[in-house]
């Protein structure tokens, strides 16, 4: 659950290839709004641990709207609760946009099927949002649970074991092309790579036998979707038999 609340500091990264300046832009969006969303969630959860006892607060499904209640009256409670569930219904759309971009770079790399990387005329990958829209709602049919707070775990703890994937790719990568090009910070680096290759094995090793199957299960059909669709695009880029030297 707390690396789920991370996930994400890496979006404006995703959305580099329609940004304005993205050398310039895409770190200070990196950067300012992992500072940003730190001040919030500290001075907000502060001030909440201060006005509800810490059992109240454990039981409450809405701790900023109980806060608002206990300051400003029931009124400010309902307000706050109404600001809540609309910033979640804002923060849907912006990761719908955010899949549908991502979708599209897969598309254009030939990852993914080039129905994906299709966009009308505004730029807009309008065909891979609305396949990526149905299957976003057949995941949370198909995860549905009576019970809300299990149907969410579910979710993030599958989500946060796929997140971790790319993170593996992305220590290796920087072995790899940093190979030769670190010079005398390469002890830092090196400790900055392991230090965040046990962090992701530890955390799918917490994660649930039921979560990390699935997870598993998934990356395997991947695997061979990439490997279909790879022998597509590609005719025999590799042939077994090498060529003959008339020389």
């Amino acid at each position: 659950m707390t690396l789920w609340s991370f996930i994400g500091v890496e979006s404006a990264s995703v959305a580099a290839g329609v940004v304005k300046n993205p050398k310039r832009n895409v770190p200070i969006a990196t950067i300012g709004g992992v500072l940003i969303a730190a001040v919030c969630y500290v001075l907000s959860t502060t001030a909440i641990m201060g006005m509800i006892p810490n059992a109240a607060l454990r039981l409450s499904a809405s701790p900023f709207g109980d806060a608002a209640r206990l300051a400003l009256g029931n009124t400010a409670g309902a307000i706050v609760s109404f600001c809540a569930a609309a910033g979640c219904l804002g923060s849907l759309g912006g990761w719908t946009l955010l899949a549908g971009q991502t979708a599209k770079a897969a598309a254009d790399d030939g990852l993914f099927p080039p129905i994906f990387s299709r966009v009308n005329q505004a730029g807009t990958p309008v065909a891979g949002l609305l396949i990526v829209g149905v299957l976003m709602t057949i995941f949370q049919f198909s995860s549905i649970s009576p019970n809300a707070a299990k149907e969410f775990g579910l979710v993030s703890s599958v989500s946060v074991i796929f997140t971790l994937v790319p993170y593996l790719y992305t220590c290796a990568a920087l072995l790899l092309l940093g190979h030769g090009h670190f010079g005398k910070a390469r002890p830092l680096y090196l400790f900055i790579t392991f230090i965040a290759f046990i962090y992701c094995i530890w955390a799918v090793v917490g994660s649930g036998a039921k979560e990390v199957m699935w997870s598993f299960v998934t990356l395997m059909v991947i695997t061979a979707f990439y490997a279909l669709n790879y022998n597509r695009i590609h005719k025999n880029p590799y042939p077994l038999d090498a060529p003959v030297d008339k020389a």
